[in-house]
């Protein structure tokens, strides 16, 4: 028995008559006539019979009806699955993020928009920079999070949020007072900075060089919760990305805008070769709404 005629068995055991299964199907009571004979002939059994002008199915046809309606249940189910899937209401989101982003913002956007979508599966990783790039390309994940993400051209960007850069600085410094901070305000400073590995570390020395002010860190660290911990510790100021949303774990310690021409922006970037999901696609918009809301 082929699905078509699995169909038209399935509507005669649900309308009790050929007349009623032709006006459920939309076709000729003709044509469901017909498509039962042939479903008798090829699998040799009589489904129904004719008592009093009524069909009545007979045993075997009842038997056989436990089985079709499963294979329905199921057809049912793929329907459910790729509504929900048009709608980004379920599937798999694999986000990856470097991991200034990855110890508070990536997790809270992606838990908002887990706790929105809960038919959503999500993953979400913390990798190096080059790692994130190479995931994202053998499609090991669909999204990475990152800001100063360069211009490799297998790649796609959208920018979700763009913030100036952040002075950290503790309470009870001469400066903590203050609604923003300038480049020499801060060169004047013991300054934490950043590793020549990291993607900051240029982007500070390039812009001191262009205030022409001496950029010279008394200490340089690696991770961003590490700048953190020194200026907690009462190491010196530090200038850190406005995206990691860490300042909860570090009470004491003020985070002031600079005032100075160098902006980051956040950025989700994805292989040019792969098109996104549509569950990646409404993460993106919640995320963008989220950072929006936030002063983004």
């Amino acid at each position: 028995m082929n699905l078509r005629q699995m169909e038209v068995f399935h509507a005669i055991m649900h309308e009790g008559s050929v007349t009623g299964a032709a006006q459920a199907l939309g076709v000729s009571q003709p044509s469901v006539s017909e498509m039962l004979r042939l479903a008798e002939a090829r699998i040799g059994l009589t489904l129904f019979e004719r008592r009093h002008g009524r069909l009545h199915p007979t045993a075997e046809a009842r038997s056989l009806f436990a089985e079709v309606e499963k294979v329905f249940e199921a057809v049912r189910r793929v329907h459910r699955a790729a509504a929900m899937l048009r709608d980004a209401e379920t599937g798999l989101l694999r986000i990856a993020s470097i991991n200034a982003l990855g110890l508070a913002l990536a997790p809270r956007l992606l838990g908002r928009f887990a706790a929105a979508a809960p038919g959503i599966e999500g993953r979400l990783a913390i990798l190096r920079r080059h790692e994130l790039s190479e995931a994202l390309l053998s499609g090991e994940f669909d999204l990475g999070l990152v800001f100063l993400s360069g211009q490799d051209p297998r790649l796609r960007r959208q920018e979700l949020a763009r913030r100036p850069l952040r002075c950290l600085v503790p309470e009870g410094h001469a400066l903590a007072g203050r609604a923003g901070l300038t480049l020499r305000e801060l060169a004047a400073a013991p300054l934490i900075g950043f590793s020549r590995l990291q993607t900051l570390h240029t982007l500070l020395r390039r812009i001191f060089a262009e205030a022409e002010l001496a950029y010279r860190p008394v200490a340089e660290v690696e991770h961003i919760i590490q700048a953190w911990t020194m200026v907690q510790a009462g190491a010196g100021l530090a200038i850190v990305d406005p995206f990691s949303g860490i300042g909860p774990l570090f009470p004491g310690l003020r985070e002031i805008p600079l005032l100075a021409p160098a902006e980051l922006a956040l950025e989700a970037i994805h292989s040019a070769e792969r098109p996104l999901s549509l569950a990646a696609q409404a993460f993106l918009r919640h995320a963008g709404a989220l950072l929006a809301e936030a002063g983004g």
